[in-house]
């Protein structure tokens, strides 16, 4: 889950199997954001009380039992990305109007201070961390933020397959790398501890929350949020 809300993903793993599971929640979900029982969008959890309360708005809304979590910024993705030789992703031509996807790209350059490249056109290409995170904050094209989200689990789901190539020497190096951006209850040592297990994890299934069957859209307080029908 992100400290710069560019991410919104819970993740089950299954250490049996191998099966990991992905799941979004829309940033602009209706729901109790603070212990104050104050409602507003689940984002305003993060900016409210930082990840400790977003955990416990999680776990009180959606009936979870959340212990352990990481949060991490664009940096800590592009890093992550970099270290892998980037990934390779069909990029829509809709990115490409109005230089969007460079304009983006550009931003979390500056705002990171990691270097990258411009995207000349649009269709299967490798993108490097930098370009890669501007894919994954577009949501000005058809889909909106449910759109974005569905990007996000892509480029999740890419990082994994690419990470389970890797040796163990590259994946310390981008434990190392990152984890200087990361917010979490874990130990380095902990997460170091997985990393041989990550050859066997496969992404099962993955969703965005509410799903279209089960959620409204409503302005509330002036704010446009996405209203769960349903839990």
């Amino acid at each position: 889950m992100p400290s710069n809300q560019l991410f919104q993903c819970c993740t089950s793993v299954n250490n049996a199997t191998g099966e990991v599971r992905l799941a979004s929640i829309y940033r602009d979900t209706y729901c109790q954001i603070n212990e104050e029982g104050e409602y507003g969008k689940l984002t305003g959890a993060y900016f409210q009380g930082g990840a400790l309360n977003a955990i416990n708005m999680l776990n009180k809304n959606f009936d979870l039992d959340i212990s352990a979590y990481a949060t991490f910024n664009w940096a800590a993705v592009a890093i992550v990305i970099n270290d892998l030789g980037g990934v390779d992703v069909d990029v829509p031509e809709s990115m490409m109007v109005d230089q969007m996807l460079n304009g983006y790209t550009t931003l979390t350059a500056e705002a990171t201070g990691i270097n990258s490249r411009l995207t000349y056109e649009p269709g299967m290409q490798n993108l490097d961390g930098i370009q890669a995170v501007a894919y994954c904050r577009i949501r000005y094209i058809s889909g909106d933020d449910f759109g974005r989200t569905g990007r996000q689990r892509e480029v999740v789901e890419k990082v994994l397959e690419k990470a389970k190539k890797a040796d163990i020497g590259t994946l310390t190096k981008i434990v190392n790398d990152a984890f200087p951006n990361l917010a979490t209850n874990m130990e380095l040592k902990d997460i170091v501890k997985l990393l041989p297990k990550v050859g066997s994890y496969y992404v099962g299934d993955q969703s965005g929350f509410p799903s279209e069957q089960m959620r409204a859209n409503a302005t509330i307080d002036g704010g446009a949020m996405v209203v769960p029908v349903t839990l």
